[in-house]
């Protein structure tokens, strides 16, 4: 992406998304997935905490990439509609 295109992305992702999502749902699985998190992480050992945080990191990596990809066809269908 651009310099210009990370900077709208980051806004979008940090300031916009949450505000276009239903609220009352959107809290309401956000405290479930923490709840169900913290019981996983109790019945882990050290060893299986570690391989799980580093699971969780490649998770959230490729989900980034997947809302960036989005991001950039999104972008790129919009410069086709207004810039024939």
């Amino acid at each position: 992406m651009t310099e210009a295109q990370q900077i709208l992305f980051d806004y979008i992702i940090e300031d916009q998304t949450r505000q276009l999502l239903p609220a009352k749902y959107f809290w309401h699985y956000s405290r479930v997935l923490d709840q169900q998190e913290e019981r996983l992480l109790e019945t882990m050992t050290d060893q299986q905490k570690a391989l799980f945080e580093a699971y969780q990191a490649a998770a959230d990596n490729m989900h980034e990439q997947e809302q960036q990809a989005l991001f950039r066809a999104t972008w790129a269908m919009a410069h086709e509609l207004l810039c024939p």
